[in-house]
């Protein structure tokens, strides 16, 4: 992977501190915790049995809230990159060069992180979107 430059790597903790900001992960995992207590309740069972009717609506309502994270926390990015007078554009060169690392593979598997994104196209489209309205001005 070609290394991030500086504005780069500022766009990148700009998107992971969107994360923070809006306390993503302690959602996940009370969003988690609520599907797998209904489950329970549901079935009377959280043995095996339980754990597969668990596992299955988890993982879809994670991958949902995963995307709608994701564009949440690069929204909070390309404010506090406009705020400090840096171009959205940063973030999407940074994904870029990130995507084109996650498409070599390590050992016959992508990288891990990766393949916990959703695709970055639509991402990548949206900060170019931010980045000429903010060029603009």
């Amino acid at each position: 992977m070609r290394e991030l430059d500086d504005d780069e790597v500022l766009a990148v903790l700009a998107h992971e501190t969107g994360h923070q900001h809006h306390r993503h992960v302690m959602r996940s995992v009370l969003q988690g915790s609520a599907v797998a207590l209904a489950a329970a309740l549901v079935t009377g069972d959280v043995g095996s049995a339980g754990a597969v009717a668990i596992a299955v609506p988890t993982f879809l309502l994670d991958q949902h809230y995963s995307r709608a994270f994701e564009a949440q926390a690069d929204e909070f990015a390309f404010d506090s990159l406009e705020r400090a007078g840096v171009s959205p554009r940063r973030l999407a060169d940074a994904m870029r060069k990130i995507d084109a690392a996650g498409a070599k593979r390590r050992d016959g598997q992508a990288l891990g992180y990766l393949q916990s994104h959703p695709s970055s196209a639509a991402r990548i489209a949206r900060a170019i979107e931010r980045a000429e309205a903010f060029e603009r001005n």
